[in-house]
C-alpha cells in the first residue's frame, strides 16, 4: 500500500503541539501539508523506512542550480500562489518593502527561514549560493 504525503497531525513530531498560529495556518490552507510534503520514502529491507526522498540526488560536484532552476523545483509553490503570505513571483507591491531591507536580508531569511517560510524553501540540499540564485531569479521578475 503506497501511502502518499502525511495529514497535518502525522507531520509533527510525536511530542509536538501545534501552535494557534500554525493551526490558523492549516486551517486556511488545508491542502498546504500535502502540497509541501515529501511525495514519497526509500525502503530498504531490513533496514528501518525512514529515509524521506524529496527530490533525486545530485550527482557530486555538479554545478550549482541556476536561479530558474531553484523556482521551479523548490520556491513556486508558495511564491507562484502567495501561500501562507509569501510574496508572489513578479508583484512589485508584495516585493517593494523586502527588496528595500536588502539583498542581505533577503539571503539571510531565504537561507535561515523567516515567518512562515521553512529554512531554504523546505530543501535542505540546496547550498547557499543555489538559495540566492533563486532570490535572485525572483527579483529579477519585479
Amino acid at each position: 500500500m503506497i501511502k502518499m504525503g502525511p495529514t497535518f497531525n502525522e507531520s509533527l513530531p510525536v511530542n509536538a503541539k501545534p501552535t494557534p498560529k500554525l493551526a490558523r495556518m492549516v486551517a486556511n490552507y488545508p491542502d498546504m501539508i500535502r502540497r509541501i510534503s515529501p511525495y514519497g520514502k526509500v525502503c530498504v529491507t531490513g533496514k528501518p523506512c525512514g529515509v524521506v526522498v524529496a527530490a533525486p540526488p545530485r550527482a557530486p560536484g555538479a554545478p550549482d542550480q541556476t536561479g530558474e532552476e531553484v523556482y521551479t523545483a523548490v520556491c513556486t509553490g508558495c511564491h507562484g500562489s502567495g501561500m501562507l503570505g509569501a510574496p508572489k513571483t513578479g508583484n512589485a507591491g508584495d516585493w517593494g518593502p523586502r527588496k528595500a531591507k536588502g539583498k542581505e536580508t533577503l539571503y539571510n531569511h531565504a537561507i535561515n527561514g523567516f515567518n512562515a517560510m521553512p529554512a531554504r524553501g523546505g530543501n535542505a540540499e540546496l547550498k547557499d549560493q543555489e538559495v540566492k540564485n533563486g532570490v535572485d531569479y525572483m527579483l529579477s521578475k519585479i
